[in-house]
């Protein structure tokens, strides 16, 4: 529906997925990748630069956002 209305890109972080069930919530940024057809930015549990290069490839993201791990 975001994408029919003009939205260009999105990003995606599964903080309740992160905080519940204590494991990356990569599998849903994944999802996301997959039904729409505008860039995704995954966020969530990056703490070093190859946690950024796997989310990339685990999830197909177009990017990756990096929170409180950046300070």
């Amino acid at each position: 529906m975001a994408e029919n209305l003009g939205v260009e890109g999105v990003a995606v972080h599964p903080a309740l997925a992160l905080r519940v069930r204590r494991r990356r919530g990569w599998n849903i940024i994944a999802a996301v990748k997959q039904a729409v057809k505008i860039p995704v930015i995954g966020n969530g549990d990056i703490n070093k630069p190859e946690d950024a290069a796997r989310m990339a490839r685990e999830t197909g993201c177009d990017a990756v956002m990096i929170g409180r791990a950046a300070h």
